[in-house]
């Protein structure tokens, strides 16, 4: 049995019991369904072997935070 035509006859049937908000908010929904599909997908890339042969000091990484936030609380003190 064709279980795609089913759902689209149960969608089909239901659509009467909806009020125009109600619709509204399904035709909304079916463009967000629809342009997620139309998006690529985000590609992982696993640095594990890439970076593997490279010494990383972990402690530079931490500077660098520190320093991010003291810019972020600078920002937001002086709004």
């Amino acid at each position: 049995m064709n279980t795609k035509a089913l759902k689209k006859h149960e969608i089909y049937n239901n659509l009467n019991k909806l009020d125009e908000d109600d619709l509204d908010s399904l035709v909304d929904y079916v463009h967000f369904l629809m342009s997620k599909k139309q998006r690529p997908k985000e590609k992982i890339i696993k640095l594990k072997g890439i970076i593997s042969k490279y010494k990383i000091d972990l402690s530079l990484l931490q500077d660098l935070k520190s320093t991010s936030w003291k810019h972020l609380e600078k920002e937001i003190s002086n709004e």
